[in-house]
């Protein structure tokens, strides 16, 4: 058990220590004592820093200025900690650097590092000088010529900047609005306002790597996975062809689209709502727990069941739905072993098992044990079921579930019986 209000966070300050310099890509030695020169040609100065902090050094956060050219504080990543200068004028100037502790809070301790770059001959205030008098000499006598015309077109060409910018100013913004509204609509259902299979495809391959991470994790620190689970729960409506028949497609449309407060009442804000296809909808559970998947699914087939649609007209439609889950890594203790689209397809089983046995309810399927499940068992679930590989959890009979597992043929291929005409 964790008491959070007798925590405290640790007062250790970390000393920061130089740990490179490179200047134009050449490592230069530097014990820490006196000033780094850059002679003149010399355009790059490389410095990387660390504080001593080893206890969880990549949730250290650092930062640099460097004074003497501006007094901007620059972040960057625990992994990359390094302050880049080029070309800086000639002067003399001070890279300083902090660094925060792991929660966060910033120690006070300061990495100062004096630079100094040393100018070339033609930096020089003499050569400057001597340059600035031939060059007003030169120019003296044609500006004097020009400035009359200058001053003549001046105004003409400010008024036609400011319209000009303003006109482009305008596009822009435009335009800017206009590919933000394509980009939303290209990855949202345009009749229920949830995600589709597109913003899927773009955002699950980030999911399922962090999925795949934790769990790799847990297994080398030897604890259980927590929270790191991607659940995969297939959504289908019973029997919608029998309300499109009886009250029309404008009633079928309007069940579809209460169906998104449905599912957002049940599931996360974090979860990904897609709509499937048809009647059917996709809902990914992010950094769940494969054991509270049952208390989900029963919470989504209790919040379709439990209140009746509004239908236009004011008439009202009672419906049910029948939920199939699999959960990501489909196997544990082999989690690069499968694909979510893997998952989806177990889940489909699942659907296809739970419409078989009566709907209006839920089935969950795992495969069990940890010897590899290869692509061509997957796609002939009946031979996992009948090898025992297969745990079943349901809220429906669980003979019936049984039935329609050991019978089930490989998911998308047309045989007889299939769910799929008879919703």
């Amino acid at each position: 058990m964790v008491d959070p209000a007798r925590y405290a966070f640790p007062d250790y300050d970390a000393l920061l220590a130089v740990t490179e310099v490179r200047i134009d890509d050449t490592p230069k030695a530097w014990d820490g004592e006196g000033v780094l020169a850059l002679q003149p040609g010399q355009r790059r100065l490389a410095v990387e820093f660390a504080a001593l902090d080893y206890s969880a050094p990549l949730q250290l956060r650092y930062r640099y200025r460097v004074v003497g050219e501006e007094d901007t504080w620059h972040a960057v990543e625990a992994r990359y900690r390094v302050a880049t200068l080029a070309n800086l004028a000639p002067g003399d100037y001070r890279i300083e650097v902090e660094a925060s502790d792991r929660h966060g809070r910033w120690t006070g301790l300061r990495l100062a590092i004096p630079i100094t770059v040393q100018p070339a001959w033609w930096q020089r205030g003499v050569f400057h000088l001597a340059l600035a008098i031939g060059a007003a000499l030169l120019m003296g006598g044609l500006v004097r010529s020009r400035t009359h015309r200058l001053h003549a077109r001046q105004a003409e060409l400010e008024r036609r900047v400011a319209a000009r910018t303003a006109e482009l100013a305008a596009t822009s913004a435009a335009l800017q609005e206009k590919t933000a509204e394509l980009e939303r609509a290209s990855l949202t259902d345009a009749l229920t306002g949830l995600h589709n299979r597109r913003y899927l495809a773009a955002h699950i391959d980030a999911d399922v790597a962090l999925c795949r991470r934790r769990h790799v994790d847990a297994a080398a620190r030897g604890t259980p996975a927590r929270n790191a689970d991607l659940v995969f729960f297939l959504i289908d409506l019973d029997h919608f062809k029998r309300i499109n028949d009886a009250s029309g497609h404008a009633a079928g449309d309007a069940v579809l689209v209460q169906m998104r407060q449905r599912l957002s009442a049940c599931f996360r804000d974090s979860d990904h709502l897609v709509r499937w296809g048809g009647e059917e909808f996709l809902v990914v559970s992010r950094d769940a727990d494969r054991g509270r998947a049952a208390e989900l699914a029963a919470r989504a087939v209790a919040g379709v069941s439990g209140q009746a649609f509004a239908l236009p007209g004011g008439g009202v439609q009672h419906a049910t739905c029948s939920v199939g889950y699999a959960a990501l890594p489909l196997q544990p203790a082999l989690p690069d072993a499968h694909g979510w689209a893997d998952a989806v397809a177990l889940a489909d089983v699942a659907l296809y098992a739970a419409k078989q046995a009566g709907r209006d309810g839920w089935v969950g399927i795992e495969i069990e044990g940890e010897a590899p499940v290869g692509a061509d068992l997957l796609r002939a679930p009946q031979a996992l079921f009948a090898a025992g590989r297969l745990r079943v959890e349901t809220s429906l009979p669980r003979d019936a579930v049984h039935a329609a597992l050991a019978g089930h043929d490989a998911p998308g291929v047309a045989r007889a019986g299939d769910r799929r005409p008879v919703r």
